[in-house]
């Protein structure tokens, strides 16, 4: 009984230890006379870490912070969105990058690839918690705002040219 509760506690904070602690403490403190089955433990984790109320956690908001106030925060995104979407990322230690979000405890190294550090993490810090970090990138927006309106204004002059050279003459010749 207390082995199926311990492997899903385990199943989402992969051994972390805080993360873990706060778990088994949180499943001791419910005294529920009943077994613990895998559903419960799950609600009590979207209690605890992945509620709106849970991101001011502690673990949760040292994790956050340390991402998004990092000078390189867009390679980091970038680095974990990979990571998120199951990519292969080989470790390099000599990284910036790879070493940082490894000491956030964000990711961990695992016979020389990068993995997303447990379950509690890729669902706290999922894609849609990336794009609203993400920062706005200023020169690729105004490059496609530039290349739009220059679709934009060359559809007009086309317009207009062809009004001018089709549509008028036209409506000269049935006038008269």
């Amino acid at each position: 009984k207390g082995g199926a509760v311990f492997d899903r506690i385990y199943y989402w904070t992969n051994g972390h230890p805080y993360l873990t602690q706060k778990l088994c403490l949180a499943v001791v403190e419910e005294r529920r006379p009943q077994e613990w089955h895998n559903d419960q433990i799950d609600s009590l984790v979207r209690r605890l870490f992945l509620s709106e109320e849970a991101r001011k956690e502690t673990n949760l908001q040292f994790v956050q912070d340390q991402i998004i106030t990092h000078p390189l925060r867009p390679q980091l995104l970038t680095l974990y969105k990979r990571l998120l979407k199951g990519q292969a990322v080989q470790d390099d230690g000599q990284s910036i990058l790879h070493n940082h979000i490894k000491l956030t405890g964000l990711v961990k190294a695992e016979h020389d690839q990068l993995y997303v550090r447990n379950h509690v993490y890729r669902q706290a810090f999922d894609l849609e918690w990336i794009g609203r970090h993400r920062p706005v990138n200023w020169p690729w927006l105004v490059s496609g705002a530039a290349v739009t309106i220059s679709v934009i204004v060359v559809f007009c002059l086309i317009l207009l040219v062809g009004y001018d050279n089709y549509w008028l003459p036209q409506q000269a010749d049935s006038a008269e």
